[in-house]
């Protein structure tokens, strides 16, 4: 079952990944991280709306292999950015709950 976005645990992160735009990855920062999405800081980033982006998370260089994800907008406010993960499976939430000790989602 699909835990609706408001109630996932979240957790406060600093942490960098790309958002991949017409094949190119475009730099953002994670300010916050729970299994169903994140809050995001645009940081390099066109302004260009798209129904689904690829998301490369690797939070430290070679420590662990990247998760890949497919997230779409949900809303936008200047550089702030939420981000909803679209249809992760069970071995995703499991990877980004390892990945950034996530709480663990029943």
């Amino acid at each position: 079952m699909e835990p609706e976005r408001r109630i996932a645990p979240r957790k406060p992160v600093r942490v960098l990944f790309n958002k991949y735009i017409d094949r190119y990855p475009h730099l953002g920062e994670i300010l916050e991280i729970s299994s169903s999405g994140m809050l995001t800081r645009t940081i390099h980033h066109p302004d260009a709306a798209r129904a689904c982006y690829a998301i490369e998370l690797a939070p430290a260089e070679g420590e662990v292999p990247p998760v890949w994800l497919c997230a779409r907008r949900v809303w936008t406010d200047g550089d702030l950015e939420a981000l909803a993960f679209v249809a992760p499976s069970e071995a995703d939430r499991e990877r980004l709950e390892a990945l950034f000790e996530l709480p663990l989602m029943g």
